[in-house]
């Protein structure tokens, strides 16, 4: 099979983890942990393709894939810096009790702003290194 079409691949379940996520997790009836858990199994999938495509699936050169998780870093690093109301809008069931929903919205905001700390970078020098290579 062609890298490329190996790589569309990837990039649509990846895509679609993060689409079965936002229509099927975040929704009233899932309490928060099963969020948690949901949010950061996903992370971890998303984690282990990237590191795992050029072995696992022969992809030696992987800037579609990298404009994908590109692109899910921005959108999780932009939604950790939503208000804990913007939040309850998405689906995010914070606890009733005030004391708790704050740490759980602490936890879920340092969550998503982590991972745009640490993603974001390694993404954008990739992306630059390309660019350079391609003039």
């Amino acid at each position: 099979m062609k890298p490329i079409i190996k790589e569309f691949i990837l990039n649509a379940v990846l895509f679609s983890a993060l689409h079965l996520y936002a229509t099927k997790v975040l929704t009233t009836g899932i309490p928060f942990s099963s969020q948690m858990v949901a949010l950061f199994l996903m992370a971890l999938f998303i984690v282990d393709a990237y590191l795992n495509s050029i072995k696992r699936y022969g992809l030696s050169s992987i800037y579609l894939h990298h404009l994908c998780l590109g692109g899910s870093a921005i959108m999780l690093f932009t939604v950790g810096q939503f208000s804990m109301q913007e939040m309850k809008d998405l689906g995010f069931n914070f606890c009733e009790l005030e004391k708790t929903g704050y740490y759980q919205y602490l936890l879920v905001k340092s969550a998503l702003n982590f991972v745009g700390i640490i993603a974001l970078p390694s993404l954008i020098d990739f992306a630059r290194t390309k660019l350079n290579h391609a003039r």
